[in-house]
């Protein structure tokens, strides 16, 4: 004898957490990755019918700070996804302290501004050494 039977199936949790990263400002944004947790009979994210889009706001323009890495976007017919963001943590560029050397700019650093007040000195700099030195007349 046969029977039409009707099964639920319950979708797996699956989080997928946007993973944390830091940057020095000045530098490029490092690639933006994610962790998966529940995947069950061997699934991996290739097994995603969407898979997860990762973002941020940070920039390499962008000023120390802590900025969002969203995690958005992913779907699978077999698992009720969690989306978790992460943090990127943008840090100060060193400004050293150095004497340079050996081809170290010596921790040399532009900030917006300094730019001009550096040429400014150079500037006055320049102008008190091009005065003539008078010989003293005995």
């Amino acid at each position: 004898a046969s029977a039409n039977v009707t099964i639920n199936v319950t979708q797996a949790p699956l989080t997928i957490t946007a993973q944390d990263k830091s940057m020095v400002e000045g530098a490029s944004v490092p690639a933006l990755t994610a962790a998966y947790s529940g995947f069950v009979n061997g699934d991996t994210s290739a097994s995603l019918a969407t898979p997860v889009v990762l973002g941020t706001t940070a920039t390499s323009a962008s000023v120390p700070g802590s900025y969002p890495i969203t995690a958005t976007g992913a779907t699978a017919a077999n698992y009720a996804i969690t989306h978790v963001n992460g943090t990127m943590t943008v840090t100060a560029a060193s400004t050293g302290g150095g004497g340079g050397g050996g081809g170290d700019d010596g921790g040399c650093t532009t900030r917006e501004g300094s730019s001009l007040l550096w040429l400014a000195a150079l500037l006055i700099a320049l102008a008190g050494a091009r005065k003539k030195v008078r010989r003293p007349t005995n």
